[in-house]
């Protein structure tokens, strides 16, 4: 038998294949998803901490507000560098409503994760033009149970702005391939939302409107649809005006190299525990996603196939890149080099970094080669998630007794500065902020939350 004719039965079989399993191949993301969520609500949630830990006491503050004024300021206010009212309001209220509950504000934030995993998924499917094994992957990643939004109610600054930014790129490619301006209106809306959402929303929806704008006026577009990015471009100008800088920390002179290594390692990270043992094999995997998928564009470019869909998502791409690489030089000198917390903290800024660039590669590949690829891409993502899965389960042991006891105080006649000392590691970082928890504490039993030992009026 000739070479060619192996071929041909290999293609063809490939292709009955194909036919036959497409239906579960387009349910299989969903009903991963589906899993996933059940098992989060179900297993994980009820064992998450319910009460405040470090920037959570900021939300027993309003509670002692008698004047509009004042929850007007405090609103507005910033937070360490960021303006963050879509989330103070939000997670205020839920609070409130829950009896500061903080398992809640976790719910919220993995039910953001799930419809950003069902944004991108589309995202993969329209750019490519068909679905691919590999989309499995995208909920595998941004769901896995390491990631920082699962840990923290705090977390919805950033899984709101990576949200906000996932209905942007989503809407923006519709419109690009239906040219209805319906969606850029809501693209551009998005944009606007995700400068309240911390600087983490504010930067690249700033970078992205300058370059949708010059991309506009490049391509001739109507004056309508560049009028409509003047208000993502005001709202983020506006907050950058009125920015001061934090003054919680020293500021040293960068070190390149450091640098470098926090770049890299804030790249992989939404491999999050992924990374305690596997960093190195999580460097090569992301920097060979990142290699093939410029080495796709540059293809396409001299090829003469680049269109304006690759231009979105390169470009957005790019835009989460340079944020990476902005955060590496803040926290470099501002607290050294690398180190493995980081990479939890910054895991949902990262989600793109891996997905995107599986997705540029995904739609260049012919075939058999895509299949494979997005194969490949499968297995690492089940490793990843496999791996976060494992630390989830050992973390819920560990914590089970020391929210037991913290829990057990809270609600007890003890002194509260005793409360707080005794379990200042389920409260806050350490004893410094021993102030802030014991006003948090004090304010939540005034206003009679039972969690907290209040009594109701």
């Amino acid at each position: 038998m000739t070479t060619n004719g192996s071929i041909h039965i290999v293609e063809r079989a490939r292709c009955r294949f194909l036919l036959s399993s497409k239906p579960l191949l387009v349910f299989a993301p969903y009903m991963v998803i589906a899993t996933i969520a059940f098992i989060f609500y179900v297993k994980v949630l009820p064992h998450f901490r319910a009460y405040a830990w470090v920037d959570d006491w900021i939300y027993t503050k309003p509670i002692q507000f008698t004047t509009i004024n004042e929850w007007w300021g405090w609103l507005w206010s910033q937070h360490v560098d960021h303006r963050i009212p879509l989330q103070k309001l939000t997670n205020f209220y839920v609070l409130l409503l829950s009896g500061f509950d903080y398992r809640w504000l976790v719910a919220i934030n993995f039910a953001m994760a799930i419809v950003t995993s069902l944004l991108l998924l589309e995202v993969a499917k329209r750019y490519r033009g068909k679905i691919s094994i590999g989309d499995i992957s995208i909920p595998l990643i941004i769901l896995n149970f390491g990631m920082g939004y699962t840990q923290w109610g705090f977390h919805f600054q950033f899984m709101s702005s990576v949200l906000l930014m996932s209905a942007f790129l989503l809407l923006t490619l519709i419109w690009l391939q239906s040219q209805k301006k319906t969606y850029a209106f809501f693209s551009a809306l998005s944009l606007a939302l995700a400068c309240l959402t911390g600087m983490n929303g504010v930067l690249p929806a700033l970078a992205i409107t300058v370059g949708f704008t010059g991309w506009a006026i490049w391509r001739h577009k109507s004056v309508g649809i560049v009028i409509l990015f003047v208000i993502p471009l005001g709202a983020a100008l506006t907050i950058l005006a009125t920015w001061t800088r934090y003054a919680g920390g020293d500021q040293s002179p960068i070190n390149i190299s450091e640098f470098l290594v926090y770049s890299v390692g804030l790249a992989t990270a939404s491999f999050t525990h992924f990374l305690q043992g596997y960093e190195t094999a999580a460097r090569i995997i992301i920097g060979t996603l990142l290699v093939f998928a410029i080495t796709t564009i540059i293809v396409r470019v001299t090829s003469k196939k680049l269109d304006d869909t690759d231009l979105l998502l390169v470009g957005f791409l790019s835009t989460y890149l340079c944020l990476l690489l902005l955060i590496s030089y803040g926290r470099v000198r501002l607290q050294g080099g690398w180190e493995y917390g980081s990479a939890i903290h910054y895991s949902t800024l990262a989600i793109f970094v891996p997905i995107l660039a599986w997705v540029i590669i995904s739609r260049a590949l012919p075939g058999l080669r895509s299949e494979i690829s997005g194969l490949a891409f499968l297995i690492v993502a089940l490793f990843v998630f496999q791996m976060n899965y494992q630390w989830r389960t050992w973390m819920i042991e560990y914590s089970d007794p020391l929210q037991a006891k913290a829990l057990h105080d809270l609600k007890s006649k003890k002194p509260i500065d005793q409360i707080a000392r005794d379990n200042i590691t389920q409260f806050h970082v350490g004893l410094s902020g021993m102030k802030e928890v014991t006003d948090g504490i004090s304010a939540l039993r005034k206003a009679g939350i039972e969690l907290y030992g209040g009594q109701r009026h």
